[in-house]
């Protein structure tokens, strides 16, 4: 299902408002019922952006992200947008769907009853949001491939020796396979800070297993910190090759601790 923005607009607010003044692009929505949430993206034209768009669009902008630079507050903004849309059908397409507050470390707190994830990359923004009776974490990632001297700068920061030696499995080349495992594991991190509210580094999760042909792979939290926040091991993530990098999506319901 893919849907107009206007039709997804949170309580007939004038979120349409993005889309009239060019700085919102080609949004959709999708609803992807039997995996329990919806899914929205847009392009943005940072030099579309005024912050007069924000009381245009009825969305509140914080006063940490108004002292940021154009291309954050432009950022936030297209993020906010996707997830009003997405609320305004959670919620009822007949009432206003509730503010999205911001938290201490600048993350969405979602309204009560509500898991979700924003993502920028470039000038592209995507959300998933789904309700808590039908799923517990929800995350999603997007990034930009790694340059080859990007990889060499940061892959032992971000992989681990056993990590390193799996690349060979993910039939991509090497830049490309640590962006995927790199996108995955910030996918997972933003599943799991609601529940545990801290920053955890890439040693805290490593990849065990990964397949192309169904495109998802296997991340493992590391025992003392699963057990430290009761969480399960085991973590499925869904991933999709973009045009210039790739998209990676974890999702499911509290399992018992491992």
């Amino acid at each position: 299902m893919s849907l107009t923005s206007e039709q997804q607009a949170p309580a007939k607010s004038s979120a349409s408002a993005l889309v009239r003044s060019g700085f919102i692009l080609d949004p959709t929505c999708e609803h992807h019922d039997s995996a329990g949430f919806y899914q929205a993206g847009c392009g943005f034209d940072v030099d579309r952006y005024q912050p007069s768009l924000f009381a245009e669009a009825g969305i509140l902008l914080p006063a940490q992200i108004a002292r940021a630079v154009p291309q954050r507050q432009a950022e936030f903004l297209a993020g906010r947008y996707l997830a009003h849309s997405i609320l305004g059908e959670l919620h009822s397409p007949n009432r206003e769907a509730p503010h999205i507050g911001i938290g201490e470390r600048r993350d969405p707190v979602w309204p009560k009853g509500v898991v979700g994830s924003i993502t920028h990359c470039g000038s592209e923004a995507a959300c998933v949001l789904a309700s808590k009776t039908r799923l517990h974490y929800l995350g999603i990632d997007r990034e930009n491939w790694m340059t080859q001297n990007v990889y060499e700068e940061v892959a032992c920061s971000i992989l681990d020796a056993d990590e390193l030696t799996r690349l060979a499995d993910v039939h991509l080349p090497s830049a490309q396979a640590a962006t995927l495992i790199f996108s995955a594991k910030e996918s997972l991190f933003k599943a799991l800070y609601p529940t545990v509210q801290c920053y955890f580094g890439f040693d805290c999760a490593r990849l065990v297993s990964v397949d192309m042909d169904k495109r998802n792979l296997v991340l493992q939290l590391r025992d003392d910190f699963a057990r430290r926040y009761q969480l399960q091991r085991d973590y499925l993530v869904s991933f999709r090759v973009l045009s210039v990098g790739i998209e990676t999506l974890t999702l499911g319901r509290v399992a018992n601790p491992q």
